[in-house]
């Protein structure tokens, strides 16, 4: 057996050496990180003001006169891998300050768009090419219907924004309030 071996040694050798190189080099292409960045936020609960037809919209603090809550939030995403990356599921997670959480899915505030009126798209998944930093933009609006366990739970305490890749691993970046 030792013979055999010996006859085949460079052969063994070379096809060690290119499994091995593939290995590493595969490995390589995969390490790499995927980095969230809060651009611009704005969260707010508002008060609808109807002025004979004139919609208005105007920020406050008591949770009597709140008709809607509303946000923006901007995030940038980069990915230092070789690889494509894709993120599904994205959502926002509001945590209030008796511990009850709240989540919201947010559209997508590039495809809005206005015909004959307001039509919005859901985030359906995210997909970032490699080296390269892609900028979303998010909106959303609860209106008082929905706001009820919102505004009863208490205080926003925090919110953060929550996707999974297609491992199901969960991706979470906080957002400053």
């Amino acid at each position: 057996m030792i013979e055999f071996l010996k006859e085949f040694q460079g052969i063994l050798g070379a096809v060690l050496g290119v499994v091995v190189t593939l290995t590493t080099s595969e490995f390589l292409r995969r390490i790499g990180r995927r980095r969230m960045y809060i651009r611009s936020n704005r969260i707010e609960f508002l008060k609808r003001e109807n002025n004979f037809g004139e919609i208005r919209d105007t920020p406050t603090d008591k949770f009597e006169e709140v008709s809607l809550f509303s946000y923006e939030i901007s995030v940038a995403i980069y990915n230092s891998s070789d690889i494509y990356f894709s993120l599904f599921d994205l959502q926002l997670e509001f945590q209030m300050e008796n511990g009850n959480v709240f989540f919201h899915y947010p559209y997508d505030s590039d495809k809005t768009k206005f015909s004959t009126s307001w039509v919005h798209e859901l985030f359906s998944s995210i997909d970032i090419e490699p080296k390269k930093l892609k900028i979303i933009n998010m909106i959303g609006w609860i209106h008082k219907e929905q706001l009820g366990e919102l505004t009863q739970s208490g205080v926003l305490k925090k919110a953060f924004l929550v996707a999974k890749n297609h491992k199901n691993k969960q991706f979470r970046k906080k957002i400053a309030i």
